[in-house]
């Protein structure tokens, strides 16, 4: 199959470290990086968004807050969250695979923002070869710029590959476009730029096949998710944090 015609970041902002190469060793962390499925771990899934909707608030993006809202009995869902010595998470993403009708909450999510029918096209003809949906990154606002971000944009990159699907989707706004492009994460050219979460934003849909990775990024992923798999408590796996060797 075709890859879909993706644009480039333009560099549209530098704020945001790239989140990928990662660090060089020796670049410790106090953190640890956790893989749950939400259907399986209910309560902490609740509790996980509770905190992860706190953090959007204080950044004045209480309307981000839609993990509440997400079927997870419909949406395959599984989020990797981190810790510090057990504590409250202090940061997380998560991952979505295809309901049994073949939809992702990214449709839902981008509901009057986009054209939904050519979403739905596009997810339709990658579905054959994979397609899963990631997004809602978040970190505690008192660990930015300590490298928490981009250990969760990674690990991100790890719960895709557990999926075996070749392409991944979500939405990202022109403050991390060139972030998110460091891994391979690209506007989709056929949809125009949109106002979401808000006006503050110019908002894109994000496109990402795993066949574009860097080797070590390969390498790496599957050294994480050896003889993991998406079903049931085995869902549940550390990630450890992607360093370059010096």
């Amino acid at each position: 199959m075709n890859a879909p015609v993706q644009q480039k970041s333009e560099g549209r902002h530098k704020s945001v470290p790239p989140f990928y190469p990662p660090p060089a060793e020796p670049f410790d962390t106090p953190w640890q990086i956790t893989v749950y499925s939400a259907t399986h771990e209910r309560e902490r899934w609740q509790r996980y968004n509770e905190i992860a909707n706190r953090s959007y608030a204080v950044r004045g993006l209480k309307s981000v807050g839609e993990e509440r809202h997400i079927d997870i009995d419909q949406y395959p869902t599984y989020f990797a969250e981190a810790t510090v010595n057990g504590s409250a998470p202090i940061g997380g993403v998560r991952v979505h695979t295809p309901s049994p009708h073949g939809w992702l909450p990214l449709q839902e999510e981008l509901t009057g923002y986009t054209d939904m029918e050519s979403l739905q096209l596009l997810c339709q003809e990658l579905m054959p070869e994979g397609i899963c949906h990631g997004g809602g990154l978040w970190i505690n606002p008192k660990r930015r710029l300590r490298g928490l971000a981009g250990d969760l944009a990674r690990a991100c990159f790890v719960m895709f590959a557990v999926t075996r699907a070749r392409w991944y989707l979500g939405a990202g706004h022109q403050y991390v476009l060139d972030t998110w492009a460091s891994l391979g994460w690209h506007p989709t050219a056929k949809f125009p730029t949109f106002p979401y979460p808000d006006e503050r934003y110019e908002s894109y849909v994000l496109l990402g096949n795993q066949d574009t990775w860097p080797k070590d990024l390969r390498i790496w992923t599957a050294e994480q998710t050896e003889n993991v798999v998406l079903n049931g408590q085995s869902a549940q796996f550390v990630v450890q944090p992607m360093r370059l060797k010096k």
